[in-house]
């Protein structure tokens, strides 16, 4: 019989090479995937303020969309966003004055449209004989007058232009200037006249009425 060969000995696994100085270690497949992936984004309302976001939120301005509207849509801040926005940032405020300003041009001819509509101001109605006979719709006009006023008081808060303005001017004898170096005793007779026109009466100083 032959002599068995002898079985050559399994080689000894290679020790695991040091990275050379310098290099940088290996990075692992899952750390490389998750490099090139995009940072999740970390959803909400927005907070950091844009132009563009702000020309959106003064386009709807000037449609008509209110600012509870406009702050309950997903892309718009929020209304303690909104507000500091206006306070912080001039330009946001002058694009809000002129949207608003806009809007209130708007309305203002959308109060006409509807003032001048009278094709539902009048009704049939039938007597007790059936006999037709035409009415004015109350329901209708009282309707138009509260959508006009309505109107017209939202734009005077939009807008400056569309305040009313009161004034009250103080003259003398036949609209003549009303100067102020009158002496008392002539001041105390323009305050009798007053008295005497209006037919108010009132006791002397000094004494109770009787």
């Amino acid at each position: 019989m032959s002599a068995k060969k002898p079985s050559k000995a399994k080689a000894a696994p290679k020790a695991a090479s040091k990275p050379k100085k310098g290099s940088k270690p290996p990075v692992a497949a899952q750390e490389v995937e998750a490099r090139a992936r995009p940072p999740k984004h970390a959803g909400g309302r927005p907070t950091l303020y844009s132009d563009e976001l702000a020309m959106r939120i003064c386009e709807k301005v000037s449609e008509g969309w209110s600012t509870r509207r406009i702050c309950n849509e997903d892309w718009a801040p929020d209304k303690a966003t909104f507000f500091r926005w206006q306070a912080a940032q001039p330009e946001f405020c002058d694009l809000l004055a002129r949207a608003r300003d806009m809007r209130a041009d708007a309305e203002f001819e959308e109060t006409l449209e509807i003032a001048d509509d009278g094709s539902a101001d009048w009704t049939t109605r039938k007597d007790s004989r059936g006999n037709e006979y035409e009415v004015v719709n109350q329901e209708v006009v009282q309707r138009s007058k509260l959508r006009v006023e309505t109107r017209l008081r939202r734009i005077a808060l939009m807008s400056p232009r569309f305040r009313p303005s009161s004034k009250m001017e103080l003259t003398g004898k036949d609209g003549a200037p009303l100067h102020g170096n009158l002496t008392d005793a002539e001041l105390d007779a323009k305050i009798a006249e007053l008295i005497r026109q209006t037919g108010a009466s009132f006791p002397a100083v000094g004494k109770s009425a009787a």
